[in-house]
């Protein structure tokens, strides 16, 4: 997933500048990284310094005699560089999904880390019987709520085979693809439906040309979990309920944000204080 032409990057984290003006917009995931507590994160991230130790223990144990600030400051590490490669990865497997789906240059046909997944995307797209040339209404599309001060990129706008008739009529699904080695395919964290919410309840999409059209209506949005050997399609409510639980992630963002920017000082006592008020304390 390359980055949108009007995302940057801060040390607030991901911000979209607006092309027709105005102040920039935080994104849905950037809100969802500072208002959403990520309990899993602390085992994950134990396993993965522990994983690193087995595999250099003879490393590990004699660099922890000679030099062990170095080789804790690389234990330490460890999970930082784990969370890069993964996004990196997803990276990869987004681009590749996006180019076959618009019928652009592929970047790397020949990446081992993406074949696998990119063979569940292609799973995906036979057992839906989706063809992209009549199915596929956006794909990398940034949307954007200039009142509530929020865009963000969403990944597919597809029309699936999902209505009630014997005909399946096709209906139009926001789905937003998701890459891991490690959960089960029909893993999902809650944030998700709030980011779908986000994203279905975005008055505009912003075109290329920086102008805006109506975001349509969905009948539904989804997750599309993409393994190595697996592919499922899990449907969220993104409700509006779970919009109103992203407006109040949104706040919380927002407040947490203005607060690390806020250089606090610390009180300091008068400095001539009431002897009358130091005689009633005695």
């Amino acid at each position: 997933m390359t980055s949108p032409q009007q995302a940057k990057t801060t040390d607030r984290g991901r911000y979209y500048e607006d092309p027709q003006g105005g102040p920039d917009l935080i994104s849905v995931t950037n809100v969802l990284d500072y208002s959403v507590a990520k309990p899993i994160l602390i085992p994950w991230a134990s396993k993965v310094v522990a994983t690193y130790v087995m595999r250099h223990l003879p490393r590990v144990v004699a660099h922890s005699r000679t030099d062990p600030d170095a080789i804790l400051k690389e234990l330490k590490r460890q999970p930082e560089y784990a969370r890069e490669a993964a996004a990196d990865r997803g990276t990869r497997v987004h681009d590749r999904a996006e180019a076959h789906l618009l019928r652009t240059p592929v970047p790397d046909e020949e990446d081992p880390e993406v074949l696998p997944y990119f063979n569940q995307f292609l799973k995906f797209l036979d057992m839906w019987s989706i063809d992209p040339d009549r199915d596929l209404e956006a794909a990398e599309a940034t949307v954007a709520n200039r009142q509530l001060g929020y865009a963000g990129t969403m990944d597919l706008l597809l029309h699936l085979p999902t209505g009630p008739s014997r005909r399946r009529r096709r209906q139009l699904w926001l789905i937003d693809i998701k890459t891991s080695e490690t959960q089960a395919s029909t893993n999902v964290w809650p944030e998700y439906d709030m980011q779908l919410a986000a994203y279905r309840y975005a008055p505009v999409i912003w075109t290329p040309d920086g102008s805006d059209i109506p975001m349509p209506k969905v009948a539904g949005a989804a997750i599309l979990n993409l393994r190595r050997r697996r592919v499922n399609l899990i449907p969220m409510h993104a409700s509006r309920t779970s919009f109103a639980a992203f407006r109040s992630a949104l706040t919380v963002a927002k407040h947490l944000q203005r607060t690390e920017q806020t250089k606090f000082a610390p009180l300091t006592p008068p400095t001539d204080p009431d002897p009358t008020t130091l005689r009633r304390a005695a």
